[in-house]
């Protein structure tokens, strides 16, 4: 068919047993709408209900051979309960026709009243509301299907709060029928415990501070929705009363063309009994951690004592307080100083790590110059990491970079890190430290100060451990922990120290097999 498409015509199916009455229907039908309709007929309420299936209206007497009243228009109603139809009768009668519409009829016209022009009107008005009441009541059967498939409780309430709908989830939620709380205030439909002993939700004064009849009654007269708001209610259980936590939401809605609020009420008291389970276990953590590290720097400091003592008499044997030693005693008694600078460092390391954690690690700063305390304690690692066979290699960018620094911490940070360098650099290879003056943007704001920098070539980091490597006691993997002797601690105490200065710690690698540099950022106060 070219050009536009014609509009489709309406079937009208004419259900009468008089056939002048017929001809009437159709000629006025014709003359006020020629061309529009397309009209059949059935003289018994069986063949209408046959030729009802193919029709988009219906033109109904009541008074047939088979059926008689207003039980032709129910059983009509029942073939096709979608289908408009109009009664049209012979019978004036003001109490048939207000049972008629209550039936379902769309309309109500008695034959000697008949115009075509209002009957076409009648025809197309009985057509369309149908058409509207099908697509309220789908609209209603989609919002039933999503309000019992969400799995927070749901009620739908009017003006006055009193629940028009609830869902299924509401019934598992609150112990109670969705029958019985529909009519009630929603206070009361959801066991609150302040609708109790015949008090209605608003009665009580506790109502005026409730969060959820606040905003309730705010959405609905501010055409406002409100989404994911925590709020703690005393709720009325079979043996007393018990606090719950839920998440509820207020969004307004028209239902069955009433002005409602739609009330979402998402039941967070299991999540946040475990929550506060986590948390009092964490805060029990937290205390046992400060128990160990006190634990710790109790025990470092006790063992100082007898180490100092220990340190003493190994310096006396040597220098031949308890007399001349042979060659092999010698190399017993270095090996045991040897061994006692080891423990020594290792709780040096240990009370460090404790004051840090305990928040008591503080620094001594003054202005000095970074390059020179760098440099030095490259000259001490160098000599340190001589049986390594690695070359350290410093320079500095200008030649004196002042900042405000403790040098002796400094210096330790630098040698740990030099020295975690010498340990992955392969043989014959080159640890390069360079000092310059930088700009850090990674904080909030740009800050101007000194840059510390070693790298070496060996044996990589994976991007994944970049920032797992400052943790105290990770070490990569097991073979380094084989290969390379040590509790790692290191870098935990190293960013310690460089958090200490208000600076920064970092590391970067392209991987496994590639190398590592770290960089110490140190800012100009």
């Amino acid at each position: 068919m070219s050009g536009p498409e014609r509009e489709k015509k309406l079937r009208i199916l004419i259900v009468d047993d008089n056939p002048d009455d017929v001809f009437l229907i159709k000629q006025n039908i014709t003359e006020a709408a020629a061309g529009r309709f397309v009209i059949e007929t059935a003289s018994a309420l069986k063949e209408g209900l046959e030729k009802a299936a193919d029709s988009d209206v219906v033109l109904l007497d009541l008074s047939l051979p088979d059926s008689s009243g207003i039980a032709t228009l129910e059983k009509m109603g029942k073939t096709r309960p979608g289908l408009p139809i109009i009664v049209i009768t012979g019978l004036n009668d003001e109490g048939t026709a207000i049972d008629a519409v209550k039936t379902g009829a769309q309309d109500y016209i008695v034959k000697d009243t008949l115009d075509g022009k209002l009957l076409v009107k009648a025809v197309q008005y009985a057509v369309e509301r149908k058409k509207i009441e099908a697509e309220a009541a789908a609209a209603r059967a989609e919002l039933e299907v999503i309000l019992d498939s969400s799995p927070n409780a749901m009620f739908i309430v009017d003006s006055e709060l009193t629940v028009k709908k609830a869902n299924r989830t509401s019934e598992k939620t609150f112990g109670r029928s969705r029958e019985s709380m529909t009519g009630e205030f929603l206070g009361n439909a959801i066991n609150c415990e302040n609708c109790g002993g015949g008090a209605k939700c608003g009665d009580n004064k506790e109502c005026r501070r409730c969060a959820i009849r606040l905003f309730a009654i705010d959405a609905g007269a501010e055409n406002e929705r409100y989404e994911r708001l925590e709020v703690k209610k005393v709720m009325k259980t079979g043996g007393g009363v018990e606090e719950k936590y839920f998440y509820f939401s207020v969004v307004p809605v028209t239902y069955r063309g009433e002005h409602s609020v739609l009330v979402s009420l998402e039941d967070t008291t299991v999540r946040k009994r475990m929550e506060e389970r986590l948390e009092k276990a964490n805060e029990q953590l937290i205390e046992l951690d400060a128990v160990k590290s006190n634990f710790l720097a109790m025990v470092s400091h006790e063992l100082r004592t007898p180490l100092t003592s220990i340190r003493g008499y190994i310096t006396l044997i040597l220098g031949g307080a308890a007399g001349k030693l042979n060659s092999e005693q010698v190399s017993f008694v270095e090996s045991v100083r040897n061994n006692t600078e080891k423990l020594v460092l290792l709780i040096n390391d240990l009370l460090d790590m404790s004051k840090i954690e305990l928040g008591t690690f503080s620094v001594k700063k003054s202005r000095q110059d970074v390059s020179m305390i760098v440099k030095k304690t490259c000259r001490d690692m160098e000599a340190a990491n001589a049986h390594r066979q690695v070359k350290i290699r410093f320079k500095s960018e200008p030649e004196e970079n002042y900042a405000p620094v403790d040098s002796h911490r400094l210096s330790q940070v630098v040698a740990n890190l030099i020295n975690n360098a010498c340990k992955h650099a392969p043989d014959n290879s080159e640890v390069l430290v360079s000092v310059s003056c930088a700009e850090d943007e990674a904080g909030e704001r740009p800050q101007i100060g000194t840059l510390i920098t070693v790298e070496d070539k060996g044996t990589g980091i994976e991007k994944e451990n970049l920032e797992r490597v400052f943790n105290r006691f990770f070490q990569v993997v097991e073979e380094e922990k084989r290969a390379h002797k040590g509790v790692g601690l290191g870098l935990n105490i190293a960013k310690g120290i460089v958090d200490a200065h208000g600076g920064r710690i970092w590391a970067e690698s392209e991987g496994r097999g590639k190398g590592a540099k770290f960089s110490v950022f140190l800012p100009e106060e």
